[in-house]
């Protein structure tokens, strides 16, 4: 005789897994059609279609319901927020009481203040600030520049979150990784040029700077302001077929730029990171060059 059990609502009421604390009534069924093979438990008491079992978003929800207390960290936070198209290569989570989990998921022992917790889609996840943090760690920063650029969070709230959080393990290399961002690199490859301008004592920049070209704003990766020099970090992404329609904006916004007075400059990552003393010799003959335009 077939098991009558609500089975489509009870997923429903869980996104895609079913909580069995929270259908106390099924529970004898639930674990009846997992015995038949037709549920595969996720996690303790967390069940899911074995066909989804698999998938990135029934785990995800998995550990953010399994317990009231588990607030989604690192990776899964990122994607739930800022960064949705981040690969998780581990669903991990932050707990007060220290909880045991299975392969593919982590657990730190700890209270994330509440201030920094959110809540997306009946879940609980670090605030996008202490989830670029979290990250930083692991890489290089990026995730702090991806943040920066969504516009979701300011340096400030960064200094806020770590201000916020003192005693974590890793909160120095946290640190350091924030101290870099101050100038808003939003990409790596624009981290790498930061890093060679301040060690070759070349000051007067800033980072993915807005400037207004008539009544258009437009934002370069790295500006001299007073000298009017603008500097673009060329990626070989922007020349694939399907990011041709930013190809084509990128070359209106320097044409722009150097119709309005601009010199406009343009690095590779090869070449900032395996002949920087060239690229350090554009920029010096640029800035001079402004410099006698200016004195004339």
């Amino acid at each position: 005789m077939p098991v009558r059990i609500p089975l489509d609502a009870l997923l429903a009421d869980g996104g895609g897994v079913i909580v069995v604390r929270r259908h106390p009534e099924h529970r004898r069924s639930l674990y009846r059609l997992l015995g038949q093979g037709l549920l595969t438990t996720i996690l303790p008491g967390v069940l899911a279609p074995t066909a989804a079992a698999g998938r990135l978003g029934v785990r995800v929800r998995a550990l953010g319901l399994w317990d009231d207390d588990v607030v989604l960290t690192r990776w899964a936070a990122a994607r739930l927020t800022y960064w949705p198209e981040l690969d998780v290569p581990m669903i991990t989570g932050a707990l007060p009481g220290r909880r045991s989990v299975p392969s593919g998921f982590e657990l730190v022992r700890e209270r994330i203040p509440r201030p920094l917790v959110r809540t997306v889609g009946g879940l609980q996840v670090t605030a996008p600030a202490l989830t670029a943090l979290d990250l930083a760690p692991f890489d290089h920063g990026a995730s702090i520049g991806r943040l920066l650029r969504t516009g979701l969070a300011t340096i400030e709230d960064l200094d806020d979150a770590l201000d916020e959080t003192p005693g974590r393990r890793a909160n120095q290399v946290r640190r350091r990784w924030l101290a870099k961002s101050r100038r808003r690199p939003w990409a790596p490859s624009e981290r790498e040029l930061h890093d060679l301008l301040k060690a070759a004592r070349i000051d007067g920049w800033l980072g993915n700077c807005a400037i207004m070209v008539g009544s258009i704003r437009y934002v370069v990766d790295l500006v001299f302001r007073e000298a009017r020099v603008a500097i673009e970090v060329d990626g070989y992404e922007y020349h694939r077929a399907e990011r041709w329609e930013q190809f084509h904006r990128d070359r209106r916004k320097w044409t722009d730029l150097a119709a309005d007075g601009w010199t406009v400059l343009h690095f590779t990552w090869p070449q900032i990171t395996e002949d920087p003393d060239w690229v350090l010799a554009a920029i010096r003959k640029a800035l001079a060059n402004s410099r006698l335009r200016r004195a004339a």
